[in-house]
């Protein structure tokens, strides 16, 4: 495993370093760390046109540069001057994804970062690479724990989901610590075998809610974990509150108990529908102080 460090000196928030080089220890995963420099080529002011091509930088002002990270992350945190440090050239979100996807078993790890005007629409570096990266996504604040005891990992029965759960069981089962699978059930409509004709002669289907919607996730939840646990590994089932909406009761839960990480799955969408109706891992992110571990969309 290869943790890839988005950091920005200017941003003076060496949590994401912190996070990965505590987190490397428990998985015995190494550790670099990525700048991306978002560089404008001068303009052609006579002509009035910009150029189009990215320059290349120069090794000396590359170096310039990687010196700089160096000496800043040397400054926060004794002994991660050694650690290798890349420079990219371009849009922060788009190096990293691009640079993760070079590793089978890459994972970015990055600040939430702070939604300001117009930039809140657009997301943040964290928010743009949970739309777009092929690779999971840590994204971490708050205080650092030396130790991940309890894993929290929602799932709502899709393949992304039970995909990210058995990333968290992966990692529970290297972390040696208790997996929590937390499941939001949601009303449920299903067609009737009982139809009959309208007023108008129409043949109709009578639709009604799913009664047992929480027996199915009681029974789903129970059947994951058979499917998913590793011998020795402590597994839990919770559920939470009907019909809530699930980023919701995701912060609700994490809001009562002392969980070190969450584990989730994104599908990742894109354009008007995402816009639309944003996305639950999205908003956990921006809630919460836990770090939570992003688990693509397999593509």
């Amino acid at each position: 495993m290869k943790f890839i460090v988005g950091l920005d000196p200017g941003e003076r928030d060496d949590t994401p370093l912190r996070w990965a080089c505590t987190l490397s220890r428990a998985l015995g995963a190494s550790v670099e760390v990525v700048h991306a420099l978002q560089y404008e080529p001068p303009s052609d002011r006579g002509l009035g046109v910009q150029h189009a091509d990215r320059m290349a930088l120069s090794d000396e002002l590359l170096l310039q540069h990687c010196t700089r990270v160096r000496e800043a992350i040397s400054a926060e945190l004794p002994g991660a001057g050694d650690l290798p440090i890349s420079i990219a050239v371009g849009k922060a979100h788009v190096e990293l994804a691009a640079y993760a996807k070079e590793f089978t078993d890459g994972v970015v790890v990055v600040g939430p970062g702070r939604r300001r005007w117009i930039r809140g629409l657009l997301g943040t570096t964290a928010d743009r690479l949970l739309r777009m990266c092929d690779s999971p996504v840590l994204v971490v604040r708050g205080e650092v724990r030396e130790r991940v005891e309890r894993i929290l990992a929602p799932v709502d029965f899709s393949a992304v989901s039970k995909n990210a759960a058995a990333t968290a069981v992966r990692w529970g089962a290297a972390l040696g610590c208790e997996i929590t699978l937390f499941h939001v059930p949601q009303i449920e409509f299903y067609s009737s075998v009982e139809a009959g004709a309208d007023a108008h002669g129409i043949e109709v289907a009578r639709v009604e809610p799913e009664l047992t919607t929480v027996e199915h996730a009681r029974l789903g939840l129970a059947a994951l974990i058979e499917e998913l646990k590793p011998p020795g590994l402590r597994m839990h089932r919770e559920i939470g509150r009907y019909a809530a909406p699930p980023a919701d009761a995701i912060v609700a839960r994490l809001a009562e108990d002392n969980v070190d990480l969450v584990v989730m799955g994104t599908h990742g969408r894109t354009g008007l529908e995402r816009g639309l109706l944003g996305s639950v891992a999205e908003s956990v992110i921006h809630r919460v102080q836990v770090p939570v571990l992003v688990v693509p969309q397999a593509r």
